[in-house]
């Protein structure tokens, strides 16, 4: 049976670090293996998920791609109208 399809809305950045760091957890992965994967060290995971410190679009997407997410970059939904 797959894992159900969640999404989050994603309206901060300090949003995102916590979102990879339950993905992550998720997946069953330690902040080592994705550091291993990624070329950076696990304390650098660490910020990266507590957003301690910047961090590129680049690794995101690839910590996202490690973790089985994506990043969807659609046009806003409005509101429906009341009337």
């Amino acid at each position: 049976m797959s894992q159900p399809r969640i999404e989050h809305l994603v309206q901060a950045p300090d949003m995102i670090g916590a979102l990879l760091a339950a993905a992550r957890k998720q997946a069953g992965m330690t902040q080592g293996q994705i550091g291993k994967q990624l070329g950076i060290t696990q304390g650098r995971v660490s910020q990266i998920e507590r957003r301690a410190s910047k961090v590129t679009v680049a690794m995101v997407l690839q910590y996202a791609n490690l973790v089985g997410m994506e990043f969807v970059l659609r046009p806003r939904r409005t509101p429906e109208s009341s009337w």
